[in-house]
């Protein structure tokens, strides 16, 4: 796979459909990472995390059991974060406005920011505390545990089920790349999160299970109350790898450093420009990316010489030179103008990620 696709869907730049590779095709099939499949992700997460919920709570009454009752505050706490996360992936499909000139698509930043936050002071929280209050001042003899475990069998189908499909479509986005580089370059964290939170469920979901069976058949109660101080402490561990993976977008991460020294190349290239004297990128949001930059301008390519041989001539001839050097001064500050206009066309042609572009003349 090529320099170019290898950039694709990431904190980095796109490739124009069908240009500067043989594969570049393929983008207009795989669609952009902020596409449909995020939203499928977290939709299924949601109903099935919904559905998880109710019957966790309900294998918790008929058990007393502390880990099922850590399951259910985690699920919970899943369908609700979610549900943010929905709020961002909408709130952030919003294009330019008065009140927004450069858009809200970072705001799904915003939102899984506020999902993790809920995740730890609901999930870790809540979770831990019932684990300690059930080890050391509860009895914790349970009930109905058989009912439990077949509650987190079905769970743990629904959960694994939408761990798959979080795994396909992350897969999907990564494009080749090994799977330890996906977790810094994604400029989309909202499918990892999903996936990570589905990853965390399942996982929860055997420990809770591996909890229900020292209590029923070896009376291990105290157990049981552990291993709900341990999903509690996942629960943490997930909400802190959350916040800092959309905290850094937040903070205005840049692209990545091959993916500039693309776009520094492509810009020296250029017969017009002579120095880039200043190359900055700040990404907005999934497949946004902002662009400043200064660069000195090569004199020839500003120069209408047969323009300039005319304009002589007619200051030989003419009576008023000051119309001359005026309309002279005129035509290349239009020059200047049509340079920088035709530039940043090449720019958004060759990068569709560059969405705005600040550029200075310097010198």
């Amino acid at each position: 796979m090529d320099q170019q696709l290898h950039l694709a869907g990431k904190t980095g730049l796109r490739p124009p459909n069908g240009a500067g590779s043989p594969h570049a095709g393929e983008e207009g099939r795989r669609g952009r990472v902020s596409g449909g499949g995020t939203t499928r992700v977290v939709l299924v997460a949601i109903l099935a995390n919904g559905a998880i919920t109710i019957a966790k709570f309900i294998g918790w009454l008929f058990s007393g059991s502390p880990s099922m009752m850590a399951e259910a505050i985690h699920s919970l706490a899943d369908t609700a974060n979610q549900a943010l996360l929905m709020v961002g992936i909408r709130q952030g499909n919003r294009g330019p406005s008065a009140a927004y000139n450069y858009g809200t698509s970072n705001a799904r930043y915003l939102w899984n920011l506020i999902s993790a936050m809920g995740i730890f002071f609901i999930g870790f929280g809540v979770t831990t505390y019932h684990g300690v209050h059930s080890l050391f001042l509860e009895a914790g003899e349970g009930g109905y545990n058989g009912l439990a475990a077949l509650i987190l069998l079905f769970a743990l189908l629904l959960e694994g089920s939408s761990l798959l499909l979080a795994i396909k479509e992350v897969n999907r986005q990564r494009e080749g790349r090994p799977w330890r580089r996906i977790w810094k370059d994604a400029d989309d964290p909202t499918s990892l999160g999903v996936l990570f939170e589905d990853a965390v469920a399942v996982l929860g979901i055997l420990l809770a299970l591996l909890g229900l069976g020292a209590s029923s058949y070896l009376g291990w109660a105290w157990f049981d109350s552990m291993v709900s101080i341990v999903i509690g402490i996942l629960l943490g561990l997930m909400a802190l790898f959350l916040a800092r993976l959309n905290g850094r977008l937040l903070l205005g991460k840049a692209v990545l450093p091959a993916d500039e020294t693309e776009l520094r190349s492509f810009l020296e290239s250029r017969p017009e420009v002579q120095k880039i004297a200043s190359l900055k990128t700040v990404v907005l949001g999934p497949d946004r990316v902002r662009l400043s930059v200064e660069i000195e301008f090569d004199p020839s390519a500003l120069i209408d010489r047969e323009a300039l041989r005319h304009d002589a001539k007619e200051l030989e001839h003419s009576p008023s030179k000051e119309e001359v050097l005026f309309a002279c001064s005129a035509r290349m500050v239009r020059i200047v103008g049509r340079v920088i206009n035709e530039l940043e066309r090449a720019i958004q042609e060759r990068f569709p990620d560059i969405v705005e572009i600040d550029l200075e003349v310097d010198g």
